[in-house]
């Protein structure tokens, strides 16, 4: 996996590199209820998405998700065909996102 150092210490490792030109990218984070994961996740799970991507930086908190016993960063990026979801399992703090 390489790494590609973005402003700030923020850091996108990608695992492979799919033809997203013209497609949709769908942000999922917490909020109320965790609402945006849970309709993430539901993205990710029934279309089958691949995961392509990760991201790290500094700002993002400590943190590791287990799913299926392997841990993973909790940035992470999916794919499938022309469409992405990009899911989070914090609240990212500026300036990343605002």
């Amino acid at each position: 996996m390489e790494g590609e150092n973005v402003a700030d210490g923020l850091q996108i490792i990608e695992r492979g590199s799919p033809d997203l030109e013209g497609g949709a990218l769908v942000f999922s984070m917490p909020g109320v209820g965790h609402v945006g994961n849970i309709a993430g996740r539901y993205l990710v799970q029934t279309l089958e998405m691949e995961l392509i991507g990760s991201a790290m930086s500094p700002t993002f908190p400590a943190a590791a998700v287990v799913e299926n016993f392997m841990p993973h960063y909790p940035f992470r990026i999916y794919s499938r065909g022309n469409m992405c979801v990009a899911m989070t399992d914090f609240q990212p703090a500026p300036p990343h996102f605002f």
